[in-house]
C-alpha cells in the first residue's frame, strides 16, 4: 500500500511539480525525519511552478515563459535538477534538497556580451528580466522547502489518524445476533523508513 507516496505525489503535482519526482520520507518523530523530493525540472515545469508561485500575474507569467525558454536555448540545457545534498544520504527533510538553478549572474545568457547581441528582449529590459529571474530562483528555493514542510506535516497527520490497534467503532445486538464493526490496523511499519520513488 503506497498511501503516502500517492498522496505526496498528487500534492506535488497540484503544487506545480512534475509527476515523476523521487519521493523520500522518514516519519517516525526522530531527528532528521521529514519528507523530500528530487528530480528534473524542464522549462514547462519551471513555467508551471512560476504560475503557482505568482498566481494572477498573467503579464509576468508570459514574460517568464519566454525568458525560461530563451535561457534554456542559450545555455544549451534541457533541465535543472532538485538534487540531494550531503545530508540527504542520511535524512529526508526540507533541508536535504537543493536546486542547480543559478541566479542571473551565473548564466551566460545575462553575462556574455555575445549573448546580449542575440538577446531576444529590448536592451532596456535587461535589468527587469534579471530581477524577474533572480526573484523566481529565490522564491522557488523557498517554495520547495515550504512544500516539503507542508507535506511532512500532512504525512504525520495521515499516520497519526490511522488506528494502531483493533477498535470497535460500532456495536449492536439483536435477539439472535451481536454485530460489531471493528477497524483493524494497517501495517505502516514500512512508512517509518526511507522510501524510494
Amino acid at each position: 500500500m503506497d498511501l503516502l507516496r500517492a498522496y505526496f505525489s498528487s500534492q506535488l503535482v497540484t503544487a506545480g511539480f512534475p509527476d515523476d519526482l523521487e519521493i523520500r520520507w522518514s516519519l517516525s518523530h526522530c531527528q532528521g525525519d521529514g519528507m523530500a523530493f528530487y528530480g528534473k525540472l524542464y522549462p514547462d515545469d519551471l513555467c508551471r511552478l512560476f504560475n503557482n508561485i505568482y498566481p494572477n500575474t498573467k503579464r509576468k507569467q508570459k514574460m517568464f515563459s519566454l525568458l525560461a525558454k530563451r535561457i534554456m536555448e542559450w545555455e544549451d540545457m534541457s533541465h535543472f535538477t532538485i538534487y540531494r545534498n550531503s545530508f540527504g544520504y542520511h535524512y529526508s527533510h526540507f533541508n536535504t534538497m537543493e536546486i542547480d538553478l543559478p541566479k542571473s549572474d551565473g548564466l551566460y545568457f545575462f553575462t556574455e556580451p555575445e549573448a546580449r547581441q542575440d538577446w531576444y528582449f529590448p536592451q532596456t529590459k535587461v535589468n527587469t528580466y534579471q530581477a524577474l529571474w533572480d526573484e523566481f530562483v529565490s522564491d522557488l528555493e523557498r517554495y520547495i522547502r515550504d512544500t516539503s514542510r507542508q507535506l511532512e506535516s500532512a504525512g504525520y497527520s495521515i499516520l497519526e489518524s490511522t488506528p494502531y490497534e483493533k477498535q470497535t467503532v460500532y456495536q449492536f445486538s439483536t435477539a439472535q445476533f451481536s454485530v460489531e464493526l471493528i477497524t483493524a490496523p494497517v501495517d505502516f511499519s514500512y512508512f517509518f523508513s526511507y522510501e524510494d520513488g
